[in-house]
């Protein structure tokens, strides 16, 4: 449940029940350790002693544990390119520094209100608080109010220019490694991380059912301050215009906001309820954060998110009431264009996680839009000379998938033009492939450089085709060099007699491609 928060100096307080799985075993440690220049931006190892409990933190192996779960942030920020980054620890020489607190209550009294009274002690202990995260775990606590075995709260303080980014992780006393993996969660809060998104399968936050970091998460880690040694103090992003919301076709609404940051922005994320429900990296002094969201996943007349960092880490949200729109049926045009997030009755943009769309770990994907809006590629990516040719174009690397909902307009043909932009000695080489709700139904030959400069691709789909999805490989032999550009993507009728005919052997529709969801495991909750 989401209550609302009218001021920006409300922290937002994060839930979960944990579910148990042990972590493989970490051979090496990595330890980062502060220099005298970064004591601030630092994760505090805290062991808080109710007033009626006895002292047994040498069974949680706590010091082990907390540089495990540093070693896990660091493997995952290399698996997806950043390397040797992860939170800074305090330390003394090769141990972390835990510090035990005794609290003025007893555990019943801890239990009942774990955060607040304990945040309030620890504040008091240490008076640059609002500069470092707390890792706490409360001894004698074998759960907490509303069954809930870990809590965690941020306060990212991106409203002044004063540093402040803080943030309290809490675990019940249990088990070394359950305490381990609680933690390991709870910190992903702190962080600035959040629960799975409702629309895929995507596992969230190191801990709980999953131990891996995805992409936007890993992206979003990479500026935060604890994972950095410089910063430059700012400003969080800010909101210049709030659009209503709009509806796209009978099964998605759009929000967008018009976001400002003169230090450049870097990424948005917006959320309903605490679950995630779109993700977008941000580029540039001015941009729009824009999200097209099924639904179903939105209910009436509620309250959405928008979390945003610049490029130095500074980072911010917002909350918002919206009204949603009754639904528009789908424009029933001769040809629709394939985009990325084109908003307009004559183009589709895709319905599946955005993870999905570029498959080189670090990378964005851009486009020029129908209507000639295009996006300023990053100096990573080769300009060529059909993207001045196309009218419009999707810049992408694989592995790729995009997923289009075409019902309602009796379109059966795709046709696209095709180029790899960076040939890298003929070593840059994919397939790709067509589905017709998900049932294959196209597969290119190897495409390699030289033959896939302006190639036309067409494939002929079924007329009561729900979804089409363009799936372009790596053709088996890794992703290097693997940049491609779809020119003047679309769907368009044609007569059956022009058609190749498809034919496709599937199972009866009897759901609708947005409502092929999972629903998060855990229950997150706001308090004030």
């Amino acid at each position: 449940m989401l209550f609302a928060c009218s001021t920006p100096s409300k922290e937002l307080t994060m839930k979960a029940s944990i579910y148990f799985k042990p972590i493989a075993g970490i051979l090496s440690i990595f330890l980062f350790i502060p220099s005298i220049f970064a004591l601030d931006y630092t994760v505090k190892t805290i062991y808080f002693i109710p007033n009626d409990v006895e002292d047994r933190l040498e069974e949680l192996e706590l010091s082990k544990n907390m540089k495990i779960i540093q070693q896990v942030y660091k493997q995952e920020m290399d698996d997806h390119g950043f390397s040797n980054k992860t939170f800074r620890l305090e330390m003394d020489c090769d141990e972390v520094v835990i510090h035990k607190i005794k609290g003025k209550f007893d555990k019943s009294h801890y239990f009942t209100n774990t955060i607040g009274p304990i945040k309030e002690e620890l504040k008091v202990k240490f008076p640059n608080w609002d500069k470092n995260i707390f890792a706490i775990v409360v001894a004698g606590l074998t759960g907490m109010k509303n069954g809930i075995s870990g809590v965690a709260s941020a306060g990212p303080g991106g409203w002044s220019i004063e540093g402040k980014d803080h943030g309290f992780a809490f675990s019940i006393e249990s088990d070394a490694s359950d305490v381990r993996q609680i933690l390991m969660h709870e910190l992903g809060h702190t962080f600035g991380l959040w629960h799975i998104a409702l629309y895929d399968k995507t596992e969230f936050i190191l801990g709980g059912y999953g131990e891996k970091l995805s992409l936007h998460e890993a992206h979003w880690l990479a500026k935060s301050r604890y994972f950095n040694t410089a910063w430059n103090f700012s400003k969080a992003p800010t909101i210049t215009k709030f659009y209503e919301v709009e509806s796209i076709g009978g099964d998605k609404v759009r929000f967008k906001w018009d976001v400002n940051d003169p230090d450049e922005l870097y990424q948005a994320y917006a959320f309903v309820d605490a679950d995630i429900v779109g993700w977008d990296f941000l580029c540039g002094i001015n941009d729009t954060a824009e999200f097209n969201i099924p639904r179903n996943l939105i209910p009436e007349n509620e309250r959405i998110w928008l979390q945003l960092m610049d490029e130095d880490g500074n980072w911010n949200w917002y909350d918002y009431q919206y009204t949603l729109p009754e639904p528009t049926p789908i424009v029933n045009s001769q040809l629709k264009h394939l985009t990325i997030r084109h908003n307009h009755p004559y183009s589709l943009t895709p319905i599946n996680n955005q993870q999905e769309w570029v498959g080189w770990q670090g990378a964005g994907i851009f486009e020029k839009m129908p209507d000639g809006n295009s996006a300023k590629l990053p100096d990573w990516y080769i300009h060529v000379p059909q993207l001045d040719e196309w009218d419009s174009w999707i810049y992408s690397h694989a592995i790729s998938r995009l997923v289009y909902f075409v019902s309602g307009g009796e379109y059966n043909r795709f046709s696209t033009f095709f180029c790899l932009p960076n040939p890298c000695d003929n070593r840059a080489d994919v397939q790709i492939i067509c589905f017709a709700d998900d049932v294959e139904i196209y597969r290119s030959e190897v495409l390699r450089a030289p033959d896939a400069q302006n190639k036309h691709i067409q494939v002929d789909f079924p007329k009561d085709t729900e979804t089409f999805t363009i799936q372009v490989t790596d053709a088996g032999d890794g992703i290097s060099c693997d940049h491609f550009a779809f020119g003047e993507a679309h769907i368009l009728q044609v007569d059956e007699s022009e058609q190749n005919k498809v034919m496709v052997n599937r199972p009866p529709k009897s759901i609708n491609p947005s409502q092929k969801l999972t629903t998060s495991w855990a229950k997150v909750k706001f308090q004030r």
